[in-house]
């Protein structure tokens, strides 16, 4: 089980670095489906999440806060969110979901607050239970409470869902282990952020664009 108030306080007790690591790993896994909903429906631009993750990784590795950078993304991420209503298709929900995190991301490396990094968190483990829940339940039908119930109960223990949230404890252990984060570790952790997750193009769910 995700435990959102023991989340908070772990995060509470890790350095700025530490926390931005965090929070890219988490954005990390959620950045590929906003690229499948551009795909899917030529709308956005995922390019510009992707930067804002670049950014975000190497302030972790080097240190260098570049505000103006980060406020000018801040902007272009704003016009990113797509408009539930407008698209019915089963990646909205983690695309808005993706440019929230990321913005809620380059927010913290400005204002330090840590409630940034737990909405982030809180959004990788919520948007991977509405996946869950969308493809088992494509209908979206009403059921019986019972039956809700028993929906619900399945999505908390579905093994996507459970591999986020220890990911996202192997991560915190790992960062409350380590003292500074050096090139070679934060290129480590990067990649290791992907071991788990949606991916619906890595997964052959949405097929990328030939390159011409």
């Amino acid at each position: 089980m995700f435990d959102e108030p023991v989340t908070h306080d772990r995060l509470e007790r890790l350095a700025t670095d530490h926390l931005i690591a965090f929070g890219a790993s988490c954005c990390e896994r959620l950045a590929p489906s906003y690229r499948a909903f551009w795909i899917m429906h030529k709308w956005g631009n995922p390019g510009t999440l992707e930067t804002a993750l670049d950014v975000m990784w190497r302030r972790c590795s080097e240190r260098v806060d570049d505000p103006d950078r980060v406020r000018a993304l801040l902007a272009e991420c704003d016009l990113l969110a797509p408009d539930d209503e407008a698209f019915g298709t089963i990646f909205t929900q983690q695309a808005i979901g993706a440019v929230g995190a990321i913005w809620s991301l380059l927010d913290f490396s400005l204002s330090r607050d840590v409630s940034r990094i737990v909405a982030i968190a809180t959004t990788a483990v919520e948007t991977t239970k509405y996946y869950v829940m969308a493809v088992n339940w494509p209908s979206g039908k009403w059921v019986s409470p019972d039956e809700a119930e028993r929906l619900e109960n399945w999505i908390k223990t579905a093994p996507l869902v459970q591999a986020e949230i220890e990911k996202q404890r192997r991560d915190l252990g790992q960062l409350e282990a380590i003292d500074v984060l050096d090139t070679a570790f934060v290129d480590e952790f990067r990649t290791a952020a992907n071991d788990v997750g949606i991916h619906p193009i890595r997964r052959g769910l949405v097929a990328q664009p030939a390159q011409r």
